[in-house]
């Protein structure tokens, strides 16, 4: 019983995440940051206009914050409905309102990670980018054989939230060695 409600309410977390990954990467109704910024890095790139692609980088990561401040809010607002939302029991809405926050803390990880990617898009860095895509889901895979067997249910629910604090472990330093390698001269 208590393996059935856990697997509930984490599947009510995942579906209020989903909406705001939505927000943030893909499309949705603010067509994604990283998806609308990566053509305007691209045009700044192309030129050579190393201001406005640093302008253009700056706007896309304040734009993705903002929005992930706003989500992170909400949902934290609105954690002990969620569940009612999707039809839940108490008992998994209860699931939910506790564990949200974990998931609601690493957004603004995310929030880096998906801009950096489509900045590496953008720029002719395709082989980071496809690191930091890919290592998301590898690090979940690795991070889901570890944390329960020491946590039980907590480390599922912490299998994501680790994941994409590691991958923005990647990210951050990723984006530094390329900001330095194009500030240094040819």
């Amino acid at each position: 019983m208590h393996r059935d409600l856990g697997a509930r309410s984490h599947q009510l977390v995942q579906r209020g995440f989903g909406v705001v990954i939505a927000l943030q990467g893909d499309a949705c109704a603010l067509q994604g940051v990283g998806d609308g910024s990566q053509p305007l890095i691209s045009r700044a790139y192309g030129a050579g206009d190393f201001g406005e692609l640093r302008r253009t980088g700056a706007r896309a990561y304040r734009a993705a914050f903002g929005i992930t401040a706003v989500c992170i809010v909400a949902l934290f607002l609105t954690r002990s409905v969620i569940g009612v939302l999707f039809g839940a029991s108490a008992e998994a809405n209860a699931g939910v309102t506790a564990r949200l926050p974990l998931f609601l803390a690493t957004l603004p990880l995310l929030a880096y990670t998906r801009v950096t990617i489509a900045y590496f898009y953008a720029t002719e860095k395709t082989a980071l980018s496809y690191v930091l895509v890919f290592s998301e889901p590898v690090l979940t895979f690795v991070v889901l054989l570890i944390l329960p067997h020491l946590l039980k249910l907590t480390g599922v629910w912490l299998a994501i939230p680790a994941a994409q604090a590691l991958t923005f472990c990647i990210a951050v330093p990723a984006r530094r060695r390329t900001q330095r390698a194009r500030e240094l001269p040819a």
